[in-house]
């Protein structure tokens, strides 16, 4: 994710992920220099409404556009929870139409329990 990260980020850019979210993701994100906002969950993971209106609140807030989108559509860390269908063409509706980036990461696509 770093790499990814530290290949498309300017320091100042807003990223957007899931609360609670895997702290080296965080981490990684601060170091380029983002500006990190959360967005609630629920059992299915993200909640494609609160993460539409987390990023109008943000743009806002900063005065800047969303530019990432994280995602970890399988089993994410630290919940577990993997991503209906449904909702993932719905994030990637809202990211199309607010011209977000989405990474998505499947690290933990294989170890579903």
């Amino acid at each position: 994710v770093y790499l990814a990260l530290d290949t498309v980020i300017n320091p100042g850019y807003i990223f957007v992920t899931r609360s609670p979210s895997y702290i080296v993701v965080v981490t990684s994100a601060v170091k380029v220099g983002c500006h990190v906002v959360t967005t609630p969950t629920d059992s299915e993971c993200l909640i494609p409404d609160y993460v539409e209106n987390t990023i109008i609140k943000a743009e806002k807030e900063f005065g800047k556009k969303v530019k990432i989108l994280y995602v970890v559509e399988d089993s994410d860390n630290p919940k577990g929870t993997t991503l209906p269908v449904k909702r993932r063409e719905q994030l990637f509706n809202i990211a199309e139409e607010h011209d977000v980036i989405i990474i998505s990461d499947s690290a933990y696509k294989e170890m579903q329990f």
